[in-house]
């Protein structure tokens, strides 16, 4: 039987197809697989980007000498918080957006053998523009 490993996660993949309202009964009419965790309310899924493991002149890093990669890519992100009215208020942030990252904090989830940290939206320090 499946079941939670440690801190391992297991979700079920999901993607919206617009030729099926939310309400379906059958997932197969409206889901496929794509992604691997859905956020709730505030959060944002994040991966981390690569470590510079060679200088620009071409000398290889050990791991001790890397500082934490504090950007990151968003991968999945919540649908917000109720505002006082009731309203929904929106993240602030977008599915591929780059961002940057508190050097502390986050909820590490390790899903299909990679590493994701969960983050609150109000935690993300700024969002970088291509």
């Amino acid at each position: 039987m499946g079941g939670w490993e440690g801190s391992r996660i297991s979700a079920l993949s999901l993607q919206w197809r617009p030729e099926c309202n939310p309400s379906c009964s059958d997932a197969s009419q409206g889901w496929t697989s794509f992604q691997k965790f859905l956020p709730l309310f505030d959060t944002v899924l994040v991966e981390r980007n690569a470590a510079e493991t060679v200088t620009k002149g071409g000398i290889m890093l050990p791991e001790k000498s890397q500082g934490k990669v504090l950007q990151a890519t968003l991968v999945a992100v919540g649908s917000g918080t109720k505002g006082k009215g009731g309203d929904i208020q929106p993240v602030s942030v977008k599915v591929g957006d780059k961002v940057l990252l508190p050097e502390n904090g986050g909820t590490k989830v390790v899903l299909d053998d990679k590493d994701y940290f969960l983050f609150r939206d109000a935690d993300i320090l700024g969002k970088y523009m291509d």
